[in-house]
C-alpha cells in the first residue's frame, strides 16, 4: 500500500508542476512555439544518363575519389572510370580508363578517350575551363579531351593531390614538404612549405590534420594546422572534425560532432550550424567558394556494408544554411561522385550506371 501511495503522490507532484508551468506561460511570461525546422527543397534533376552498364566501375571508396572522377569545366562534364581489363606489369597491376567529356545541356557524350594507368587518374577543373590529369604525372587537357603541351612529370616520390578551390593552384608533396603549383603551367609558384598530406590547398597555404598540439591542449583530439611561407599556424582544436578544406583563400570548413564550422585564416569562427544528419563528409565547393556540399549515407551491417541511402545537402557558405538537397535515386555500392559548376548553381553526381546534373536555385 505504501509503495502505491507514493506512486500517486508522484503523479500529483508531477501534474501540479505541470499546470503550474502552463500559467506561467499563459501568463504574464508568455511563450513561443518552439521554431519548425526550415524546410530544404529538392534540387531540381535536369537530365540523367547512363555510361556503362556495371556501377562498380565509377564506383569510389572515400570522400577524396568521389571528388576527382568527374568535374565541371566550361560547357563540357568530364568524368573517369575504370573499364578493364586489370593486367600485372612487373608485378603491379594495370588497367584501361575512359575518360569521356559530356554536353553540359544534354549529357550527350561528345569525346572519349581510353588510357592505360597503373592507377585511377584523378581530375581537377582549372580556372580556365581546363583540365589537370593526374597525380604523380600531370596533363593538361582542353574540354575536347585533347592534350595541352603544359606536362609535369615527376622524377622523385611526389605526387599531386589537392587543387585550390578556385582552379589556380595545386599541391604537389615532396619529401618533405609541399610546393604550390600554378595549375597552367604546373610551376612552382612560392617557396615549398614544410607540411605533408595537405588536406586542402589555397593559393598560398595548404591546411593539415596530422600535427598534433597536445603540449597545449592535451585533452583535445584533433586539431586544423594552417601552414604557410611564415609557419605553422593553429586554426582549431577540439574532440571531433572531418577532414578540413578551404571554401575559399581566406575561409575553411570544418566538419565534427554534427556541426559546421567556418573558420578565417587566423582562428576566428564566424559561422556556425549544425548538420541536417549526425555525420556528413565533404563533396564539393564552387570555384567561387559561394557553395559547398555534404555527403551524407547510411549503411546496413555486413562485410562489405552496403548503402541504404546517400544524399547531398547544398550548402550557402556565407550563412551555412542549407539551399537543396539531392537524394540519390540510383545507390552506389560505396559512394557517388559529385562536382560543382563554377558558381554553384549546377550540380553532378552518380557514377558510371547513372550520371545526374542537378539545378540549384
Amino acid at each position: 500500500m505504501m509503495i502505491w501511495w507514493n506512486e500517486v503522490r508522484t503523479v500529483r507532484h508531477v501534474v501540479k508542476q505541470s499546470m503550474l508551468a502552463l500559467l506561467i506561460c499563459l501568463g504574464a511570461v508568455g511563450c513561443a512555439p518552439a521554431p519548425a525546422q526550415r524546410s530544404v527543397p529538392d534540387a531540381e534533376e535536369i537530365w540523367s544518363v547512363t555510361l556503362s552498364g556495371a556501377a562498380s566501375q565509377g564506383e569510389t571508396s572515400s570522400d577524396f575519389a568521389a571528388t576527382r572522377r568527374a568535374i565541371i569545366a566550361g560547357d563540357r562534364i568530364v568524368v573517369v572510370f575504370e573499364t578493364g581489363p586489370t593486367v600485372f606489369v612487373g608485378n603491379r597491376p594495370k588497367s584501361t580508363y575512359r575518360l569521356l567529356s559530356l554536353d553540359l545541356k544534354t549529357g550527350a557524350v561528345r569525346n572519349q578517350r581510353d588510357i592505360s594507368d597503373y592507377r585511377n587518374p584523378d581530375l581537377y577543373a582549372a580556372d580556365d575551363n581546363h583540365i589537370v590529369m593526374g597525380e604523380f604525372s600531370l596533363t593538361r587537357l582542353n574540354p575536347d579531351l585533347t592534350s595541352t603541351s603544359e606536362q609535369f612529370t615527376e622524377k622523385g616520390r611526389g605526387r599531386t593531390i589537392q587543387m585550390s578551390p578556385d582552379g589556380s593552384t595545386l599541391a604537389h608533396e615532396t619529401t618533405p614538404g609541399t610546393e604550390l603549383l600554378d595549375s597552367h603551367t604546373f610551376l612552382p609558384t612560392g617557396p615549398r612549405l614544410t607540411e605533408s598530406t595537405p588536406t586542402a590547398v589555397s593559393r598560398n597555404a595548404v591546411l593539415t590534420d596530422n600535427v598534433h598540439w597536445i603540449g597545449q591542449y592535451p585533452h583535445d583530439a584533433t586539431f586544423v594546422t594552417l601552414t604557410d611561407k611564415s609557419g605553422q599556424h593553429l586554426l582549431y582544436h577540439g574532440q571531433c572534425s572531418g577532414r578540413p578544406t578551404f571554401l575559399n583563400d581566406t575561409k575553411v570548413l570544418v566538419t565534427g560532432c554534427g556541426k559546421i564550422t567556418i573558420l578565417d585564416v587566423s582562428g576566428r569562427i564566424v559561422r556556425e550550424a549544425n548538420l541536417r544528419s549526425k555525420a556528413g563528409d565533404f563533396a564539393g565547393v564552387s570555384r567561387d567558394g559561394a557553395r559547398f556540399a555534404i555527403q551524407n549515407s547510411e549503411s546496413t551491417w555486413g562485410d562489405p556494408p552496403r548503402i541504404r541511402s546517400e544524399s547531398f545537402t547544398i550548402y550557402d557558405s556565407e550563412k551555412a544554411e542549407p539551399l537543396a538537397i539531392i537524394r540519390s535515386k540510383s545507390l552506389p555500392e560505396r559512394r557517388s561522385w559529385s562536382a560543382f559548376s563554377k558558381d554553384g548553381h549546377l550540380f553532378v553526381m552518380g557514377s558510371s550506371a547513372k550520371l545526374s546534373l542537378f539545378h540549384i536555385p
